[in-house]
């Protein structure tokens, strides 16, 4: 976890840097990724430890961008949510990646 803060720092860091198209540095926005969703075949794994982990990552993400004032949108606490409400289908094709259905109901980037 550890390297993987000290890389997005050093990225957001060296975007900070840039001016892309002479307008000032670019304004970073984050996207956690969404949560994992129980698939029907028994072969996938269990999503609570993906979500876990995944947990991990987005409390790291904002922890190395809330200084450098970029932006992240939280991702995973929505389809979590949306998971446990339920009514909606998969928000995911085979539990993890977004279906367009998942996407629309994504917030848009908020600040940390």
């Amino acid at each position: 976890m550890e390297q993987f803060k000290k890389d997005l720092d050093a990225f957001l860091k060296n975007a900070a840097e840039q001016n892309y198209g002479g307008r000032g540095a670019p304004r970073v926005v984050l996207f956690s990724p969404i949560a994992a969703e129980r698939n029907q075949d028994p072969n996938f794994p269990d999503p609570q430890a993906i979500n876990t982990n995944l947990q991990s990552y987005t409390a790291a993400m904002a922890e190395v961008a809330r200084p450098t004032m970029s932006s992240l949108s939280i991702s995973s606490r929505l389809t979590k949510s949306l998971q446990r409400r339920g009514g909606h289908g998969p928000l995911a094709h085979g539990g993890w990646a977004a279906l367009e259905r998942g996407g629309r109901k994504n917030p848009r980037p908020g600040d940390v």
